[in-house]
C-alpha cells in the first residue's frame, strides 16, 4: 500500500508531497536529480500502520464531534411542558454533560490523529 509523505532533498532543500509506494526502487529529486534508495519494507510498514491509526482516530473524532453538536442542540431546545411548572422550562443537564464529554474526547482524538507527519529526507 502507498503512504503519504513529504520528501525533502538534503542537497537542494526541495520539499514535495508524494505518495510513496513500496515497489519503487529509489527516490529521485525532481529539481537536482539526486537519487537515493527507497525506504525499507519494515520502515514502510511502520509508517503505513501509523497512518492507518491516524485515519481511524480522525474518523472517530469527527463522529464524536457530530454527536457533541447534536447534544448541544438537544440541550438548547426546549424539552416540553413540565407537569409541576407549566410556565417554567429547564434544559436537561445530561445533554450538556454529553456535549462536554464528547467535545473533549473529539479534541483529544483529533490531536492524536494529526500529531505525526512523516518527512523523508534523502
Amino acid at each position: 500500500m502507498a503512504i503519504d509523505v513529504k520528501l525533502r532533498c538534503s542537497e537542494c532543500s526541495t520539499v514535495l508531497e508524494k505518495v510513496l509506494a513500496a515497489e519503487e526502487k529509489e527516490l529521485v529529486c525532481p529539481a537536482c536529480g539526486r537519487r537515493l534508495q527507497n525506504l525499507t519494507a519494515e520502515e514502510h510498514q511502520e509508517i503505513e500502520t501509523l497512518q492507518k491509526n491516524q485515519r481511524l482516530y480522525s474518523i472517530i473524532s469527527l463522529v464524536l464531534f457530530i454527536l457533541a453538536v447534536v447534544c448541544l442542540v438537544l440541550w438548547m431546545v426546549k424539552t416540553g411542558d413540565w407537569p409541576s411548572n407549566k410556565d417554567r422550562q429547564e434544559a436537561s443537564i445530561g445533554f450538556f454533560a454529553g456535549f462536554a464529554v464528547l467535545g473533549i474526547a473529539s479534541m483529544v482524538l483529533a490531536f492524536l490523529g494529526s500529531r505525526k507527519r512523516i518527512i523523508v529526507e534523502f
